[in-house]
């Protein structure tokens, strides 16, 4: 868990990074308007989306392992035992 806490540390300050170098690229291409402006910015813009989507995996994975974590000592419910 320490492990995915660290990464997700470090992904979230990517994130920062990649956000605030999109923005440029974006003031830059409307700026400029030029082929290579925008190529950059959209170069940008993938980029970002790639480290969401690492962001959002590493959530995910820390859900899951919490989950898993708060269920592993949970007693399992017994066949034919129903609530009621």
């Amino acid at each position: 868990m320490r492990r995915l806490e660290a990464e997700m540390a470090e992904v979230r300050c990517d994130l920062v990074a990649a956000r605030a170098l999109e923005r440029a690229a974006e003031t830059r291409s409307a700026k400029e308007r030029t082929p290579e402006s925008e190529a950059a910015y959209r170069g940008r813009r993938e980029e970002t989306a790639r480290v969401q989507r690492r962001f959002a995996s590493l959530l995910e994975e820390i859900a899951r392992q919490e989950r898993h974590r708060c269920t592993a000592g949970a007693p399992m419910p017994q066949k034919g035992s129903e609530a009621g």
